[in-house]
């Protein structure tokens, strides 16, 4: 048996783990003959199911309710961890880890006081921005871990849908994902029409839409308000496809979601759109290939740290104001920077 065995916690969603993948690096890079472990929801076992760092990739049914959760609490302790990395703190995950003897638990600090008196009340305590990648290894203090500074990662075989071999070869290939599980969350459809359309006409780009089966709405209006053709893959794919199709492409323009996570993990230039959340929550993209726009004058920003249905001011000038000409001059500027 190997005198460490880590377990790490983290059960949702796309951007959350994906971010916790240069901490999983560095455990295996410190402990490279130990047991690592991850517990994740289901839905989300793709994205670690390739990761060569990883030993046993766990998944849990949340549908299941505290009969779930006690099931867990009893594998947890009979598979002997000498650590567990509790990256998500919720009720369900500190209800597995609580009261488990000699185990060593490391717990993610969601700075939840200073994350609320920001949102609530407008005032903020953040002395400095810390990403939540960087949260996780304070998380892991006592691991002494490094983080090696190459980023995210999401593994997968690089094989895109054949049916999109050929399109996908072509050059000027950008990717939007106009998607997000939150209104306020959410750049204007109309805006990702007149981009892309501007996109077409003036660099002769190749234009798809991605997204989850939820985005096929959001996806179907920037389509019917286009005066060009473009590609819509949304709901079609999986996480990993998505990923690969992703990586074909030339650049990325998104909401601020899981997709612009994926999309920094493949290293590719991302256009980010912020509306009702800001750098402070911790959420930016892990990288330095990205630009985000965001309307910093505005004293209503953030009104939530995941997201809002509707705009608490009736006005929603956070998205409204970011140009799909503004938006335009900043994707070209970023792909000029690449080159």
């Amino acid at each position: 048996m190997n005198s460490n065995r880590f377990l790490i916690i983290r059960l949702s969603s796309i951007g959350d783990i994906i971010l916790t993948t240069p901490l999983v690096r560095a455990l295996r890079k410190a402990y490279p003959n130990s047991l690592i472990d991850y517990l994740v929801k289901e839905e989300f076992s793709e994205l670690l199911l390739n990761n060569p760092h990883i030993d046993n990739v766990y998944t849990i049914d949340p549908g299941n309710g505290l009969k779930e959760i006690f099931r867990w609490r009893k594998k947890i302790k009979s598979y002997e961890y000498t650590s567990i990395l509790d990256l998500h703190r919720s009720i369900r995950s500190i209800l597995m880890t609580i009261w488990l003897g000699r185990v060593q638990l490391g717990k993610l600090n969601k700075k939840i006081f200073k994350r609320f008196v920001l949102v609530k009340f407008g005032i903020n305590l953040f002395k400095k921005i810390i990403p939540v990648t960087q949260r996780y290894f304070e998380a892991a203090n006592s691991c002494n871990l490094v983080d090696d500074g190459l980023g995210t990662e999401l593994l997968h075989d690089g094989k895109i849908p054949k049916e999109l071999t050929n399109v996908l070869g072509r050059k000027n290939i950008i990717v939007m994902a106009p998607g997000a599980g939150y209104f306020t969350k959410r750049w204007l459809p109309e805006y990702f029409a007149k981009l892309a359309d501007k996109l077409i006409e003036n660099d002769n780009a190749e234009l798809f839409l991605i997204g989850s089966k939820a985005d096929r709405e959001i996806c179907g209006e920037i389509r019917k308000s286009m005066n060009n053709d473009v590609h819509d893959l949304s709901g079609s794919y999986t996480i990993l496809e998505t990923a690969a199709i992703i990586n074909a492409s030339d650049a990325v323009v998104t909401n601020d979601t899981g997709m612009m996570h994926i999309a920094v993990s493949q290293k590719k230039p991302v256009l980010a759109f912020f509306g009702s959340t800001t750098e402070e929550l911790g959420f930016y993209p892990y990288s330095d290939k990205y630009r985000v726009l965001e309307n910093k004058d505005l004293n209503c920003r953030p009104c939530s740290h995941v997201g809002r249905q509707n705009c608490p001011k009736g006005h929603f000038k956070c998205m409204q104001e970011l140009s799909p000409e503004l938006a335009y001059n900043s994707i070209i500027n970023l792909m000029a920077d690449k080159r």
